[in-house]
Parts: C-alpha cells; sequence; structure tokens
C-alpha cells in the first residue's frame, strides 16, 4: 500500500483479504498511521517530513514574511494533514499567521492567491480533492496557482520541481520508489519481510529553482546551508561557447585554406590530433554513459569493442567479453538451459535477414544469487558485416512494473472482498460498460450487460426508485454543478431478488457542457440498508415502550449526561425531558448529602463497564421533595469495546420504602410489647425475687435497732448486719436493673458484649420462676469466647424469650426437670443452647413454631419466637430448633464472631476496652 489511507485500510482488512502475504507499505507517515499495529510479516520505506522545518526555511528566505497561505484539499487525508500542521507549527503563530485553502474550490483558492497582502508565501502541501469536491493532480492545480499567485510558492514534494515552486526540502518520491521496489524484490525471492529492515529516507539538503527565486527576488545568500540550485541560466559564454568556438574554428580554417598550401604538414598534424581527440571523446561518453556499448561481426560474432560499462551492468570482470559465445556463458553461467534458450533466440534473430533490429528484457543470475534484469538492443549496420549492441539494467523498472502488477490484483481482490466494482456510462449509446464484479452484484451473468431505457434509468431500477433516482441524476448533470453523484437505489435481480445499491462517480461534460459519459464505482450495501431498517424498528419498539411504561427509561453518555429520557420523568421528577436532556447529569439531583458516595460508586461501574439492577437512591424532585429510586442499566459500547454511555429505568419505590419505614416502627413496637409480656408472664418470679432482699433487709435492719439498744453496742455484730443490709440491697438492685433493661426502649446502639455475661445478666429475672416450676438451671460456659456485636436490649429479650419457653415446655414433665445454658464456638460463630427436658417438639411442628401467631400453649399470641428470629436474623445470625434424642428441645442461637481490631476484651465483664 501507497501513502497512509491505502495503509490504514490494508491494517483493517488485509488479514481478510490476502492473508498470510507479506506487506510492503510505502511513505505511510507515521503521524497518520499506527505503526504498533502493523503486522508481523510487514516492512516500511518512509521518509522522515517535519512541517516545522518547511515554515523555518520560508522565513529564512523571506524574514519579513508574515503571512503563510497553505494550499490544501478536502479530501480526509489532506483533513488530517491540516490539523497536523496547525498543530505542529503553533511555535510560530506569533510571527505569522497560516490561512489554510482545504475548504476552497481551485477557483477560489486562485483568486485567493492572486490577493494575498504584502510579505506573504504560498505553501503547497498537496492538492488531491478541492472544497467543491473536484479531483485533480499536483501538477494541474500547481501550474494555475502559480499563474494566479502575487506571491512566491514553497513546494514539498520532488515531483513538483521546475513546475513553478520556489524549491523547498523535498520529499524524495523516486529515491523512496527505487527502495521500495528493492525490498519488493527481496520478498518475490522469498525473503521474509520480517527480516527487510524498515528503510527511511533521510531528509535532504533543500532544492530550489533558480527561476523562481530570481523572479521574486529571493537572495541565495538567504537559503539554508548546502541548499542545491537547479535550472540556472547559463552566462553568455556559457550558453554561446560552441558557436563561438565553431566561429572562431571556421575563421582559422579559413586562414589555413588560403595557407595551405605553406602549412599542409601541419595541417595533417592537427587533423590527426583531432581525430584523436575524437576518438578519446567518444570513448569517453562510452564509457561515462549508464548505457554499455558493445560491436560484434554478423559472421563469427567475434567482438570489436566491449564497453566497461557493458560488462559492468552484466556483472562480469573487465575483460571478460569477447564475443557472443563469451557474452552468454558469462552472464548465465548456473543455468545452461536457460542459456542455450537465450542464445538461440538471439543469434536466430540477428543471423535473420529480415530482422535489422533486436530488442529483449533478459533475467539473469548473479554470484550472489540475485536476480537482475538487463535491456539489450541490437542493430545491425547497413552494408557491413557488423552488429551494435547496448545493454542497460532495468532491473529496477522490472520490479516496479511487478510490484505495480501485483498492487492491482491487490486491488482487484479488495474490491471483490469489498463487493464493489466500477462502471461507465455512455449517454450517447445507452451503454453500460463495467467491471465482473457489477455484473455480479446486478445478479447478471459474465456476458451480461444492463440495459437502459430512453429514460436513462436502467429497466431494473426498483419502481419506489425511479423517481429519487431521476432527481439525482439530472442534478449531477448539471453543467452548473460539480458532475458528482452518490445514489443509493433498490434493483430487481432476475432471480426476483431485491438489493441495495450504491453508486458514486463524476459526470463528464462536451465542450458544449452537455453531459456524455458517467463514472464511478458500485457497492452492494443491502446488509447496511437492512441493519439501518432493524435498527429504526428497534428505536421504533424502544420509544413506543418507553413512552408507555410508568418507569423512567433514559439514556446518558459516558460523562453522565442525559441523552435521553422518557415523558415519566416529568411525573417522577418533575422535569420535563426538554430539560434534562444536553442539560443535567444523573448525578446532579442525587440527595446531597450522599451525592459524592453514589457518583463515585456510579462511576466506578462505569469503568468498568458493568451491568447494575435495582441501585437504590435518594434524588430530589424539582419541587425539592426526596423521591427514592431504584436503577438498573447496561453500558453501551461501540464496536471497539469504548463507552459509549449507558441505557436503563428507574423505578419510583418511594411509596414502597415509606411501607417498610413504617413496618419497621410497628416491628420495634411489636418487640416492645413481646418484652412487656415476658416480663408480665414473670411478675410473680420477680415480686418474689424482690421480696425476698427486701424481707432480709427489714429483718436485718429491726435486729440492727435492737442491736442499738443494748448497752455497750456490739459493733462487730452491727458491722454485719449491715454488711447482709448492702448485700439485699444490691440484689434488689440487680432485679430491677434486669427488669429496665428489658423495658428500655427502641436503642439501635450495638456493642461488643459478652454472650456469658448477657445470660448472667438477664438470670435475676428467671431464677425465682425457675424455683416455682421446679426447675434446675446449668450454665455451661466453658472457656471464655470471643465477643459478639449487637444490641444488648434484643439479644437480652431472645434468651429471656427461650429460657421461659423451655421452662413452660418443662411443667407437666415427670423427668427431672433441667434446663441447661451452653455457649460454644464453631465455624466462626458464638453457638447458644437452650436445652430443656420436656417433652419436645412434635416433628411437623418445628419449623411452624417460627411462624407468626403459631402457638401450643392455651394463651399467648405465638409471636414470642417469631420476632426472636427476626431479630438473630438483622444480627446475622441463626435461630433453629431441635428434638434431643433423650426427650425434650433444645433452640440453638447462632451469631458471628466480631473481629475485634485492638484493644482488650474483659470477659468475665463483659466489656471491651480499647
Amino acid at each position: 500500500p501507497i501513502a497512509a489511507p491505502a495503509a490504514n485500510f490494508t491494517l483493517q482488512f488485509g488479514d481478510s483479504a490476502f492473508p498470510g502475504t507479506p506487506v510492503l507499505f510505502l511513505s505511510a507517515d507515521r503521524r497518520l498511521v499506527d505503526f504498533d499495529s502493523l503486522p508481523r510479516n510487514a516492512t516500511t520505506v518512509n521518509q522522515v517530513s517535519k512541517t516545522t522545518e518547511w515554515i523555518e526555511d520560508i522565513l529564512q528566505m523571506a524574514p519579513d514574511t508574515t503571512s503563510i497561505a497553505v494550499v490544501l484539499g478536502a479530501s480526509p487525508t489532506e483533513l488530517i494533514w491540516k490539523e497536523i500542521i496547525s498543530r505542529e507549527c503553533q511555535a510560530f503563530k506569533d510571527r505569522v499567521t497560516l490561512t489554510f485553502f482545504n475548504g476552497m474550490s481551485l477557483d477560489e483558492m486562485e483568486r485567493q492567491a492572486s490577493a494575498m497582502p504584502p510579505h506573504s508565501f504560498i505553501l503547497f502541501a498537496m492538492l488531491m480533492r478541492d472544497g467543491a469536491g473536484i479531483t485533480y493532480d499536483g501538477y494541474t492545480a500547481l501550474e494555475r496557482l502559480r499563474a494566479a499567485a502575487n506571491a512566491p510558492i514553497y513546494g514539498v514534494h520532488e515531483s513538483l520541481t521546475g513546475r513553478g515552486i520556489v524549491g523547498g526540502r523535498l520529499l524524495l518520491d523516486q529515491t523512496m520508489g527505487i527502495l521500495a521496489a528493492h525490498s519488493a524484490a527481496r520478498i518475490l525471492s522469498g525473503e521474509p519481510a520480517t527480516s527487510i529492515p524498515d528503510k527511511i529516507v533521510p531528509t535532504p539538503a533543500p532544492v530550489y529553482d533558480w527561476r523562481e527565486l530570481t523572479r521574486w527576488g529571493i537572495s541565495e545568500a538567504r537559503l539554508p546551508a548546502g541548499s542545491a540550485i537547479l535550472f540556472r541560466e547559463p552566462t553568455f559564454w556559457e550558453r554561446y561557447r560552441w558557436r563561438i568556438v565553431g566561429i572562431v574554428s571556421f575563421s582559422l580554417i579559413q586562414t589555413l585554406l588560403i595557407f595551405g598550401l605553406l602549412v599542409n604538414l601541419r595541417k595533417r598534424r592537427r587533423a590527426e590530433q583531432s581525430l584523436q581527440q575524437r576518438n578519446r571523446y567518444i570513448e569517453t561518453i562510452l564509457e561515462e554513459s549508464p548505457i554499455g556499448f558493445a560491436a560484434y561481426a554478423v559472421d563469427d560474432g567475434a567482438g570489436r569493442f566491449v564497453s566497461a560499462r557493458f560488462e559492468e551492468i552484466c556483472r562480469v570482470p573487465r575483460g571478460t567479453i569477447d564475443s557472443h559465445d563469451t557474452f552468454f556463458d558469462k552472464v548465465w553461467p548456473y543455468n545452461p538451459d536457460v542459456r542455450e534458450q537465450i542464445r538461440r533466440r538471439v543469434i536466430r534473430d540477428m543471423t535473420s535477414s529480415d530482422v535489422s533490429r533486436t530488442h529483449y528484457d533478459l533475467p539473469f543470475q548473479t554470484a550472489t544469487g540475485e536476480t537482475r534484469y538487463i535491456n539489450v538492443t541490437s542493430i545491425q549496420v547497413p552494408g557491413q558485416d557488423l552488429m551494435v549492441s547496448t545493454v542497460q539494467d532495468v532491473t529496477d523498472h522490472v520490479r516496479a512494473q511487478e510490484a505495480l502488477r501485483e498492487s492491482d490484483e491487490r486491488l482487484r481482490l479488495a474490491a471483490r472482498a469489498a463487493e464493489f466494482g466500477a462502471f461507465s456510462f455512455d449517454r450517447a449509446g445507452r451503454q453500460v460498460f463495467c467491471s465482473p464484479e457489477v455484473l455480479v452484484l446486478w445478479g447478471l451473468p459474465p456476458d451480461g450487460s444492463i440495459i437502459v431505457g430512453e429514460d436513462d434509468l436502467p429497466e431494473a431500477l426498483h419502481p419506489d426508485d425511479k423517481g429519487r433516482f431521476r432527481t439525482q441524476l439530472l442534478a449531477a448533470a448539471d453543467p452548473g454543478g460539480a458532475g458528482l453523484f452518490d445514489l443509493e437505489y433498490r434493483i430487481i435481480r432476475a432471480d426476483g431478488e431485491i438489493r441495495w445499491l450504491r453508486s458514486t462517480g463524476k459526470v463528464t461534460f462536451s465542450a458544449e457542457g452537455q453531459p456524455i459519459r458517467a463514472d464511478g464505482i458500485t457497492q452492494d450495501i443491502t446488509k447496511r440498508k437492512n441493519a439501518e431498517e432493524a435498527l429504526r424498528l428497534s428505536e421504533e419498539r424502544f420509544r413506543q415502550v418507553a413512552e408507555t411504561v410508568s418507569d423512567f427509561v433514559w439514556e446518558v453518555d459516558a460523562q453522565g449526561l442525559y441523552t435521553y429520557t422518557s415523558p415519566s420523568v416529568e411525573k417522577i421528577l418533575g422535569y420535563t425531558p426538554d430539560e434534562m436532556v444536553g442539560k443535567m447529569h444523573f448525578y446532579d439531583l442525587f440527595v446531597p448529602d450522599v451525592r459524592e458516595q453514589l457518583k463515585t460508586a456510579a462511576f466506578e461501574a462505569f469503568e468498568a463497564q458493568q451491568r447494575f439492577h435495582a441501585f437504590p437512591n435518594g434524588n430530589l424532585r424539582k419541587c425539592g421533595e426526596v423521591v427514592y429510586l431504584e436503577t438498573s442499566g447496561v453500558p453501551i459500547v461501540d464496536e471497539a469495546g469504548r463507552l459509549l454511555g449507558y441505557r436503563g429505568a428507574d423505578t419510583d419505590i418511594t411509596d414502597r420504602c415509606r411501607a417498610e419505614m413504617e413496618v419497621q416502627l410497628l416491628r420495634q413496637e411489636l418487640t416492645f410489647f413481646s418484652r412487656v409480656a415476658t416480663l408480665a408472664e414473670l411478675t410473680a418470679s420477680i415480686a418474689h425475687e424482690l421480696n425476698q432482699p427486701l424481707a432480709a433487709i427489714l429483718a436485718n435492719a429491726q435486729a440492727a435497732l435492737r442491736l442499738m439498744q443494748r448497752e455497750p453496742t456490739d459493733m462487730t455484730e452491727l458491722r454485719e448486719i449491715l454488711i447482709d443490709i448492702a448485700d439485699d440491697d444490691e440484689r434488689a438492685a440487680e432485679v430491677i436493673r434486669s427488669m429496665r433493661s428489658m423495658l428500655k426502649g427502641g436503642d439501635s446502639k450495638r456493642q461488643m458484649l459478652s454472650l456469658s455475661a448477657l445470660i448472667r445478666d438477664v438470670m435475676p429475672l428467671v431464677r425465682n420462676e425457675a424455683l416455682i416450676k421446679d426447675v434446675s438451671i446449668v450454665l455451661d460456659f466453658g472457656s471464655p469466647m470471643p465477643p459478639v456485636k449487637g444490641n444488648r436490649i434484643q439479644l437480652q429479650q431472645v434468651i429471656v424469650n427461650l429460657i421461659v419457653n423451655a421452662l413452660e415446655a418443662m411443667e407437666a414433665s415427670e423427668h427431672p426437670r433441667e434446663l441447661v445454658l451452653r455457649i460454644r464456638e464453631a465455624d466462626g460463630e458464638i453457638l447458644v443452647d437452650v436445652e430443656d427436658s420436656g417433652s419436645g417438639i412434635p416433628e411437623d411442628k418445628l419449623d411452624s413454631i417460627f411462624q407468626p401467631f403459631f402457638t401450643t400453649k392455651t394463651s399467648g399470641l405465638g409471636m414470642g419466637l417469631p420476632l426472636s428470629r427476626s431479630i438473630v436474623y438483622s444480627h446475622n445470625g441463626r435461630l433453629w430448633a431441635e428434638n434431643n434424642p433423650d426427650g425434650g428441645a433444645t433452640f440453638h442461637l447462632a451469631l458471628p464472631v466480631s473481629q475485634v481490631a485492638s484493644g482488650e476484651w474483659q470477659v468475665a465483664r463483659g466489656e471491651w476496652h480499647g
């Protein structure tokens, strides 16, 4: 591929169009081509060009330059070069003003070039297609601009030298072509492309046209050091030297003829010297010429003369070739069959009376194994037994031709892979000449043709597209326009299949302005049209769904800016779609307290291109009211996997959130009433538990009074009585504290807790109840356990409820009544086992007992165990029941071990000290 567009096309389609084929990239600028993406079997030939050096050269030639007009076309490649020149030449923005012609037609460029302000320069970069869409070769455009310009033109391409540019640092297109031909030859000889190093043509010294320098009054002293000057006009002496010499010589000859008789000997000597000088001159020409010369006898092939250049081109030592036989033997020593075939052909033609001139392009192999090509031309001298031959090295030319043929074949294959072909419509004969690819697109056989009717329209054109086709074709045929056309239309093929085609090209006009021919390319776009129709239907379905559902459907770009909102957004947030699309980001409406937190979480999902579902978030309505939404969305990406945005929907869950909060409040109240009910069941036990220390306090107080009436008072006994009073008071206070803790309101604070200490705290509430029911309580706490994190009051309620249920379960038991409270650790959990010796639970009721309003008692609501399990679940724990093998049941309470970061846990006291 030559240049950046072809290189990028090869990078995109090369693997599919010609897989495994070595690739030689020529003149692919690194600023336009991603060299990191080059295939492994590729090599390059490029030249480094710096746009800043162009500006520096102009300012060195004309330091007072203040304005530079840059000539560029409007093709995609030229638009990219505009951006490159603008970006790289920012350093000169304070010295000169850059004006770009890329958006103008060539006519407008001529007008601008003719009206350039003083101290201006024109930089001719390239012009492939002007702003009017007309394609030009660089020579025509340059000649027209030079004729109109009132300022010098700086050029950058070697091929423009001598055509009107002042000169400059030129891109050596011919040198790059030669290097590319060398690399291509190595690839064709079987050498892997990866072994051929990339070739970079160094920036040459600037080259300038003496005629343009003189025209614009630019001093050679201002040119960059090392600059070369071409087309310098010779001086009078240099121009007429040979004529003057001839005139003088003629005069001398006349003089010598007059005195010929006297100086005959001298004349002969001079003639001999002149002949020798002429021979030396001819020999010099033969030796220095890039073409080799040789002369042979026709009858025996003996060599009469062979120049050194002849043998050098044939890659043989000097003096080796002295006849036809040695010519063939020395040039083709490695392949006898080829040598004899060439020998017979050449000698046959040379000895034939019908052939006076022969011309061959012959391949030969050098000692290093390289295949080269020579052009041998032979002419028989009339009337003499002499054949004169010339030989010229045409290796580069042959290789370039082969590379061109391969390039044409690759282009043909690419056209077939891309499903497009070329056509030409002759309006006068109503004939369409087209490539085989076009016939395939139209469903025609190889010998078929596209039939055009009297209205200049193809007969296979779909009836619904004829009006639009005719209108666009007439517009292109208007002599006042650019003559360009771009048509998309349907055809009905012979088999009845309807296909979409796109034809683009240009109309050619006669000298009278009449359209005579249309040339262009045709491409099958059926897949694209089907995809567009499917997309349109999909978008229509999406729009209908989005406008009918109650949810708020939306789309945002990669920065979170709304690009679409369904009409339901106004009902949910109070904003109309016009107020949001292109003006608001999705995070602008988040509740301020958590806006940054939610925004960070959302963009983390954006960066990972994650789907998200039912993401809860609070938003502010237009009126300031808070509304709660659940957001779900999926990423939108392009073909390269780059994030374009997100698409999703928001569901208004405000009513649901309010209902959940009301349920939570009711649950808290129900939990509190359950604690009160549990304490109510223990009223008699608690009263008894309080009466005992109070009676003891009263008895000890009365004893102390009587003791104080004695003389002398026994202070030791009195001290013991007071100590007993204090102990009984502490016992009563402990019962009261436990009751107050159970009756405390809904404090949701959680803290580090020791379950053993928690159980000990509730024992005063149930101890007397156990005594009344004749139940012995066994505390099996074992070694100290790690803490758990929880709400003290709620966990106390669970334990009391389990103990009370166990005591009630053993009321009718005839076995020894024993309640075991056991604490153990297993798998990162602390387990509390409440084991009774009652009658157990029916197997079919083990799950039902945790359901609301289910009870086996004659009294009660059946809410104790459901509330207990709810509390345990809120602590990420578990609560379940099992029957014991020996009778009775065991309730298991499991809570996760809390990870303590630092500090000291006092197990005995159930306190955490950090």
